[in-house]
């Protein structure tokens, strides 16, 4: 093939959220990793997905060498991270993605906010890389699968949500909820849909601590609340119930030191954190102290699995259509391929032809100028016949899986070079002229 597809990464089913966080990267640091990716030798194209529960590098191109992408997640995230790395190629890649944009893979399962995950990464690789056609057509198939999954399943309805763990959770601590008060630092998707939960059953106060002051009153007013500078979270924490942290910090922001005196002050009172950041915001021996509950993803993760047993009998229904929106990728894919197979074909024919041409020169020198013409016609017309078979075959058989095995074959035959050509063309003429 000249595109072969390889991918590897990490997620919550292989790495706990402690080596997850060494491969979460920002905003800025992510454009830097997806530039950095298209550096890897053979890597044509490349891409990066990163969310809070997973990070995978996919390259698109001429490596084959799937411990060059391992190696490539080792350099930035430490060795720590190699015995939780999984890989994939080939139509391997296709599959693992399209259940990642189908919520199958999700951590709550069904979840559709990675579907704009899916988007983001596909833009970012064109933005900061080349028009990247193969991964471009390979994300946004993806989303198209998770499309149909969700409205042709019922994979993604009356979903078990981590906002909705948490509300259960804050019930058996509090109790009722009503009166609570929340404290919010950061503003990330998961943590305002987790606000909102708590919020409508019965929280009634709600604090928005942000780095972007502008963010931070957008929410509060959402929730009738009151926004704060980011600065002054710390000595918010004291009179929070629940606080909720989904910053980009690259480090923790709540140490045992400040929960400490978040606890001393409440004087007995619970304080649940809900720690939803990757890398986490809060130190784990937080949990540890009196009155202080402390939950992050993984915790949240474990709570969700166990509520959604029973809910795998729509996965049959769902890897259904992920087959078939992947089946139709790869034969777009094996369209894509056959262009440079082809031409590289015709141009070994024209090859070959030219050499004996040259090899009988002193025979034909005899010949007039309309004979030479006349027997380099005939030539050029029985290397076009030749050429004209397997073109058909070609034609009738792009739509089937035997056109992969057909230009394997013509490619070992040949000693071709496909990749030598640019794959992503769409100049046919040459070949359409040959099939003639």
């Amino acid at each position: 093939m000249a595109v072969h597809l390889m991918m590897a990464g990490l997620s919550h089913h292989t790495a706990p959220v402690a080596v997850r966080e060494r491969l979460a990267f920002g905003p800025e640091q992510l454009r830097v990793i997806v530039r950095a990716a298209r550096q890897i030798p053979g890597a044509v194209e490349a891409a990066v997905l990163s969310t809070c529960n997973r990070t995978e590098v996919y390259t698109a191109g001429r490596i084959r060498d799937i411990s060059v992408l391992k190696s490539f997640l080792e350099e930035h995230g430490g060795l720590e991270v190699s015995p939780h790395l999984y890989a994939r190629e080939g139509s391997g890649v296709v599959r693992h993605l399209f259940r990642v944009a189908s919520g199958a893979d999700s951590m709550v399962l069904g979840e559709g906010q990675v579907l704009g995950q899916v988007r983001d990464a596909a833009r970012l690789a064109v933005e900061e890389g080349s028009p990247c056609p193969t991964i471009r057509r390979l994300f946004e198939s993806a989303v198209v699968c998770g499309r149909r999954v969700r409205t042709e399943t019922e994979i993604g309805r009356g979903a078990v949500s981590v906002s909705h763990t948490a509300v259960e959770l804050a019930r058996q601590i509090f109790g009722n909820l009503k009166g609570r008060s929340i404290l919010l630092v950061g503003a990330g998707e998961t943590a305002e849909l987790t606000a909102k939960a708590l919020v409508q059953h019965g929280v009634s106060f709600i604090v928005v601590a942000n780095r972007t002051l502008e963010r931070a009153e957008m929410l509060a007013e959402t929730f009738g609340g009151k926004a704060v500078g980011y600065d002054e979270f710390p000595e918010r924490l004291g009179t929070a119930d629940i606080v909720i942290t989904s910053t980009a910090a690259p480090h923790t922001i709540v140490s045992v030191e400040t929960a400490r005196k978040a606890a001393d002050r409440r004087r007995g009172r619970p304080i649940f954190f809900i720690d939803l950041a990757l890398p986490r915001d809060v130190e784990p021996s937080v949990g540890d102290l009196d009155n202080v509950f402390l939950y992050n993803l993984d915790d949240l993760q474990e709570m969700v699995q166990r509520s959604l047993e029973g809910r795998g009998s729509e996965l049959d229904a769902v890897n259904a259509i992920i087959e078939e929106q992947a089946r139709e990728f790869e034969l777009w894919l094996g369209r894509l391929e056959i262009v440079p197979v082809m031409s590289e074909f015709q141009a070994r024919l024209e090859q070959i032809r030219q050499r004996e041409w040259s090899r009988s020169e002193r025979k034909l020198a005899a010949l007039t100028t309309a004979q030479r013409e006349t027997v380099e016609r005939m030539t050029r017309a029985m290397m076009k016949r030749i050429l004209s078979e397997p073109w058909s075959f070609v034609r009738e058989n792009e739509d089937t899986s035997d056109i992969a095995a057909a230009l394997s074959s013509l490619v070992d035959m040949f000693h071709l070079d496909p990749a030598s050509l640019d794959s992503t063309s769409t100049d046919e003429s040459p070949i359409e002229e040959a099939a003639g």
